[in-house]
């Protein structure tokens, strides 16, 4: 077994012994795994930053939300936590910041990325689902960087016809596959 897994194995246990297979079932266990996993990577501050904003939402517009609506926010929490995190992990404004010195806007992204972070350390690719949206490049700069990669690799001739192979490429097959892969870029998290 894995050691970056081990709380997995905290959940069940099973001893082979001379009447058979003895499995236990840690039920508690499941429970605070599945909670564990379905809030990671958000922490307890910032569940109730999500959920403070949203029973004072519901307050504003006069909605109770005793009659089933936390069953549902339970639902909605993680996938709310990870969409703030994805969005707080998109900014680049800290790039531009001069040296030694924070503004107040990246010291209020450092606490709310920090909140919504969590404050634990993170399990492994605990944070796919909350890398930023990669672009799609486009055929033609894709096909350039490609020409110039195979370019010490590969005699006159066979570059020669490496290019025109690859124009021919950028002219009917590429295009069809861009469109798929920009599709895919929109509902897969990593393309």
């Amino acid at each position: 077994m894995v050691m970056a897994e081990a709380h997995q194995a905290v959940a069940f246990q099973f001893t082979v012994g001379p009447d058979g297979i003895d499995l236990q079932l840690s039920h508690e266990a499941l429970r605070q795994n599945g909670i564990l996993n379905g809030v990671y990577p958000g922490s307890a501050p910032g569940y109730l930053l999500v959920m403070a904003g949203y029973l004072g939402r519901a307050h504003h517009i006069k909605v109770d939300p005793s009659l089933g609506l936390l069953a549902k926010l339970g639902n909605h929490i993680p996938i709310s936590m990870r969409t703030v995190l994805k969005a707080l992990l998109s900014w680049h404004g800290w790039m531009h910041a001069s040296h030694g010195r924070m503004s107040w806007k990246i010291r209020l992204w450092l606490m709310l990325l920090k909140i919504f972070s969590g404050l634990q350390t993170p399990m492994l690719y605990s944070f796919q689902n909350s890398l930023p949206h990669l672009f799609v490049p486009s055929v033609k700069d894709t096909v350039k960087r490609y020409l110039e990669s195979v370019r010490p690799l590969l005699s006159d001739e066979e570059h020669q016809r490496m290019q025109g192979l690859a124009l021919d490429f950028q002219k009917n097959l590429g295009p069809k596959l861009q469109w798929y892969l920009k599709l895919k870029s929109w509902w897969a998290t990593n393309y």
